[in-house]
C-alpha cells in the first residue's frame, strides 16, 4: 500500500510541476507543411553512440520517396552536421552514420531532419548521443 501511495504522490507532483522529471525538454522547432510522409528511425532507441548506423524510413501509404534535398543532424534546433544533399532512398529507406568525435560529452536533444521539397521538413524523434 505504501508503494502505491508513493507512486501516486510522485505522479501527482510531476503533473503539478512541483517534482521535476530527469528528462530534458528538447527544442525541435515547428514546421507547417503538407506532410506526405512520416519520418521514422527503424529500431528507434532513445540513446545511440557516436559512429552508430541508423536507418531512416520515409513512410507513406500513397507515395514512394526518391531523394532528399538535404539530411542533417540537429542539436537543440541548431544544425550541427550534414549527411549530404540529394541523397537517394531505396524502398523509402536510407542508412546514415552518426558522426564521431563531434561532441565532448554525452548529450541529449539530437534529431535528424530531412528537407524534401520547398516547404517540407521532416523531423525525427529526439535522442541522446553518447560519446564513445
Amino acid at each position: 500500500m505504501k508503494k502505491i501511495l508513493l507512486i501516486y504522490l510522485s505522479l501527482s507532483l510531476l503533473s503539478c510541476g512541483i517534482l521535476k522529471s530527469n528528462k530534458k525538454k528538447c527544442n525541435t522547432g515547428t514546421y507547417s507543411s503538407t506532410k506526405k510522409y512520416t519520418l521514422n528511425i527503424i529500431d528507434y532507441k532513445e540513446s545511440y553512440n557516436s559512429g552508430d548506423k541508423i536507418v531512416l524510413s520515409m513512410d507513406s501509404d500513397q507515395y514512394s520517396f526518391g531523394q532528399a534535398k538535404l539530411i542533417s543532424l540537429f542539436h537543440n534546433n541548431n544544425q550541427i552536421y550534414s549527411f549530404g544533399k540529394w541523397l537517394v532512398f531505396n524502398s523509402n529507406k536510407k542508412e546514415i552514420t552518426l558522426p564521431k568525435n563531434m561532441i565532448s560529452e554525452d548529450s541529449e536533444c539530437f534529431d535528424v531532419r530531412i528537407f524534401y521539397a520547398a516547404d517540407e521538413v521532416y523531423i525525427s524523434k529526439t535522442f541522446l548521443i553518447k560519446n564513445k
